[in-house]
C-alpha cells in the first residue's frame, strides 16, 4: 500500500512513521510512541513529500500515521488483499491543541527542567523516555510549551537535578485545562546501593543503567565496605502519584 500523510490543511508531512495494524486502532492516543507496539507492522517513513509505500498482510485493519510530536492520523478497514497494491491512500493528521505551563520551585522559576507528558494509567520510568513523544525543556523563564497534543485526559511531570513534580492530571478536551504550573515540591532523596547475588557491587566498570536518574559506578568489582559503597541517588522521589 502507498500514499501520502498530510496535515489537515493538506501539506504533506515529512519523516512520519507508518505503520498497519491488524486490529481496531481508530481512537489511539498519540501521546506515547505506538510504532514499538507488537500490534503494528512497518514502518516506513515519508519522504519530503509526504509519500510512503508499506508491506502489509492485508485485510481490514489499520494504517497508522506517527508524525515527530503530532496527532496521529488512523485509517482503517481498507480491505488490503496479499498480491494486490493499493496506491494514493491519504492519512490526514488532525490538528492538536496546545498546552502550556511554567515550573516553579519555592516560587522562582525554574530554567532546565525537563518536562514530559504520559497519560493515565501508564507507570512512569525515566528508563523508558525514549516512549514519550512530549519532552521538553522550559526557557529562562521556566516556561514550556506543547503543540499538536491529543486533546485527551493525561498527566504532565516536570523534574530536575535536585527535585520533581506530582504527577498532573489534566483534561485537555476543557480548555481551562491547557495552562499548567508545575511545582518542583519533591525534594527527597533514597540513597542505597545495588548489589549482585553474592553482594557484590553491580554494574561496576559499565554503563549499565539502573535508572535514567540511578547509576551505579565504581572503580573496579569488589566486595563492598561502609566506605567502599556508592551512594545512589534519586532526587525528587514522592510517595504521591508520582511512582
Amino acid at each position: 500500500v502507498s500514499g501520502r500523510v498530510l496535515d489537515a490543511r493538506g501539506a504533506p508531512i515529512a519523516g512520519a512513521k507508518v505503520g498497519y495494524g491488524g486490529g481496531d486502532l481508530q481512537g489511539i492516543s498519540g501521546v506515547l510512541d505506538v510504532m514499538p507496539m507488537p500490534a503494528l507492522e512497518g514502518a516506513a517513513i515519508t519522504d519530503a513529500e509526504g509519500r510512503f509505500t508499506l508491506a502489509t498482510p492485508g485485510g481490514d485493519g489499520c494504517l497508522v500515521a506517527e508524525p515527530p510530536r503530532r496527532q496521529l492520523a488512523v485509517r482503517c478497514r481498507l480491505g488490503l488483499v496479499v498480491g494486490q497494491r493499493r496506491d494514493n491512500v491519504e492519512l490526514v493528521v488532525p490538528d492538536g491543541v496546545s498546552l502550556a505551563g511554567v515550573v516553579r520551585r519555592r516560587g522562582s522559576p525554574v530554567p532546565g527542567a525537563t518536562v514530559m507528558v504520559t497519560l493515565k494509567g501508564v507507570i512512569w520510568q525515566p528508563m523508558f523516555s525514549h516512549i514519550y513523544r512530549y519532552q521538553t525543556t522550559t526557557d529562562n523563564k521556566g516556561a514550556f510549551r506543547f503543540d499538536d497534543v491529543d486533546p485527551v485526559e493525561l498527566l504532565v511531570y516536570a523534574y530536575d537535578a535536585d527535585a520533581s513534580s506530582d504527577l498532573v492530571p489534566l483534561d485537555l478536551t476543557r480548555r481551562s485545562q491547557r495552562a499548567v504550573e508545575l511545582a518542583l515540591t519533591n525534594e527527597q532523596t533514597i540513597r542505597g546501593h545495588v548489589l549482585d547475588g553474592d553482594g557484590v557491587l553491580w554494574g561496576c566498570g559499565t554503563s549499565d543503567m539502573v535508572s535514567v536518574l540511578i547509576l551505579a559506578t565504581c572503580s573496579q568489582r569488589k566486595q563492598p565496605t561502609a566506605s567502599s559503597r556508592p551512594r545512589i541517588s534519586q532526587p525528587g522521589v514522592s510517595g504521591r502519584n508520582n511512582p
